[in-house]
């Protein structure tokens, strides 16, 4: 496992002490450690060949260094500075760098922030990792006042706090930089949103795209020889297979899909198109994977007992079973075509609004007319409302506020959270300031700059990272590179939406790649989804059992209505999964519970998934 454990302070005996401790608490975790101590460089290797190496760490005066993970290093000489280095590495990476004559650590993350970098200040010494597991024994377990707030509205959390208060996450296309003096700075250094944009024709933007496309994925399969690739039959995921079997070849590529169970009451999935793709490309390897017997309550265990934490999101509760599936097969590196939906597969929101703007008025007229999903009535609709947001917008502002003051009363943290703690951490606040943002106009490269850099993306990906460092395995998103991301912002917006269609640009790339029913698909039914709630059917009785349990022992009574929560799953066991608006509400609030229950030593319904 590639994992970094960073530990710096002044005082001598402290930083021992601190060290005994970390070879005490996690000592197979670690793959490199870098202790500083003054003027001098403690280094130890602790995870050689499986053994643990105890033997007494060396000093060493201390010298410039750098460690980069994943991304493709470069020599320090090759920079003149820290920041001039970091214009210089390239991909999805962590950075660490040691700076001699200034005495300073310097840690970065990539543009989105795939490898994540956690940090505490634990009494006298300054900690940091990329797992945050191996922090959590050294501070206190106290959560993060806005952590908790985000995770009883469902909604994902910012960039530089975490689950817990002590310990931090340097942001996205940021470095932090640890002075032995005590200080500590971060500063943003890298930022993907347009600066200018190109004048190629969309022919020329194709080509182009193309040529960048292919180089991400070439620069992802190399030195790989067992590529799997996960597939929805969606646009995204369908463009990373047809170029990863072109570029690796039918012998090192399969493919895993995503089913419903033989048995499940949700018969609707993808198989249909994932047939027409195995006729199209004959010589592919495919594996089709459902959600077994699994059920959701071992999944949020075992995800908190591998993170460390809780994650805002568990997109590990429907892709566990095709992880195990790959390693069956070999994989040693896991293709994604998540990013898609937020880079060269952009479906266009704020598109119309622009137009509008502009004053394109026939284009925009024409684009409506084309558009198999706007009805006369949703286009007159939407004119009256970009007319009233831009003749009168402190008005039309004044109107949304008091809608979404209205839409709160219906929300369902109402049912399920109690009314102290929703006036406590102001959530209704929170949902109509946050409804209020993401419905003002934007410019379109505005609008998918901020999908691109929103929370959910980091997180995303930094969750891949962790189950890829548990795995054993590589997990790629090709459709995230860069330099790809930098060149799509910067097309105008005319060649991302055409004669109705959205994601215009994907699916001429894709349009000799896959077949018709590929890349003319509007709509993606997917069976992701419900896979969780299979699992969540699986084990209705089992849930109950659990909710009951943490009413017996009073775990979450001080946050959520617990009799609420029951009713929700008596109704979607006696539904037989037919009302299952239920699960996306009280998901997170289980999650929690879960993570009460395991923090009060409690461990009998959890077992390995």
């Amino acid at each position: 496992m590639n994992t970094l454990f960073a530990l710096a302070g002044n005082d001598r005996d402290v930083i021992k002490q601190w060290t005994r401790k970390i070879v005490n608490h996690h000592p197979f975790h670690y793959k490199h450690i870098r202790l500083f101590v003054g003027e001098k460089l403690v280094l130890g290797e602790v995870f050689t060949d499986n053994q643990f190496k105890k033997g007494t760490v060396t000093e060493q005066p201390l010298a410039d260094e750098v460690l980069c993970i994943d991304g493709q290093p470069y020599n320090i000489d090759q920079a003149q500075s820290f920041t001039d280095y970091l214009q210089l590495v390239k991909g999805f990476y962590a950075l660490w760098s040691v700076n001699a004559q200034k005495k300073e650590l310097d840690v970065a993350t990539d543009y989105l922030a795939s490898h994540p970098i956690f940090y505490t200040h634990a009494g006298p010494v300054f900690m940091a990792s990329n797992c945050f597991k191996l922090l959590t024994g050294f501070v206190s377990d106290k959560m993060d006042h806005d952590w908790l707030r985000d995770m009883l509205m469902r909604q994902y959390s910012g960039f530089d706090y975490t689950f817990i208060q002590d310990v931090k996450r340097v942001p996205p296309g940021s470095f932090l930089t640890f002075q032995l003096s005590g200080n500590i700075r971060i500063q943003r250094y890298k930022d993907v949103y347009p600066k200018d944009f190109t004048t190629l024709t969309w022919q020329q933007s194709t080509e182009q795209l193309d040529a960048l496309l292919t180089k991400s994925v070439r620069q992802a399969v190399s030195n790989h020889e067992n590529i799997g690739v996960e597939l929805s039959a969606g646009i995204d995921s369908s463009c990373v297979l047809a170029y990863s079997h072109k570029l690796a070849g039918h012998q090192k590529t399969r493919a895993f899909s995503h089913v419903n169970k033989p048995d499940s009451p949700f018969q609707t999935d993808e198989r249909e198109d994932i047939q027409h793709i195995l006729a199209f490309i004959p010589d592919l390897q495919h594996h089709y994977v459902d959600a077994g017997n699994a059920g959701i309550l071992n999944i949020i265990s075992h995800t908190i007992d591998q993170l460390g934490f809780v994650p805002n999101q568990f997109f590990e509760v429907f892709t566990q079973n095709i992880y195990q599936t790959a390693l069956k097969n070999n994989i040693d590196l896991l293709l994604s075509g998540f990013g898609g939906d937020q880079g060269i597969s952009y479906k266009g929101k704020m598109f119309y609004q622009q137009l509008f703007r502009d004053q394109y008025w026939r284009r925009m007229i024409k684009e409506m007319s084309c558009d198999p999903k706007t009805t006369a009535f949703q286009s007159l609709k939407l004119i009256f409302s970009m007319t009233a947001e831009w003749l009168i917008p402190v008005m039309y502002a004044n109107l949304k506020n008091r809608r979404y003051q209205k839409d709160f009363a219906a929300h369902h943290v109402h049912e399920y959270v109690k009314p102290e703690v929703i006036e406590k951490y102001r959530l209704k606040e929170l949902f109509v300031e946050n409804n209020l943002q993401r419905n003002l106009y934007q410019p379109v490269h505005q609008a998918q700059y901020q999908q691109l850099v929103h929370p959910f993306v980091t997180q995303r990906l930094q969750m891949a990272y962790a189950i890829s460092q548990y795995m054993g395995f590589s997990y790629k998103h090709p459709l995230l590179d860069e330099e790809l991301i930098r060149f799509f912002l910067q097309l105008p917006y005319q060649h991302k939406f055409r004669n109705g269609v959205n994601r215009f640009l994907i699916r001429e790339l894709i349009k000799e790649k896959m077949p018709p029913s590929i890349y003319t698909k509007t709509s993606k039914q997917g069976a992701a989804v419900p896979s969780v709630f299979d699992r969540l059917l699986n084990e209705t009785d089992r849930l109950l059992a659990f909710v009951l349990y943490c009413e017996r022992k009073e775990i979450g009574t001080e946050w959520f209505q617990l009799n609420a929560i029951k009713d929700a799953l008596h109704r979607i066991k006696n539904s037989d999964g037919k009302d299952l608006q239920n699960l996306p509400r009280i998901i997170n609030y289980i999650t929690l519970m879960v993570y009460f229950a395991k923090k009060e030593g409690f461990h009998a319904f959890f077992e390995k998934p």
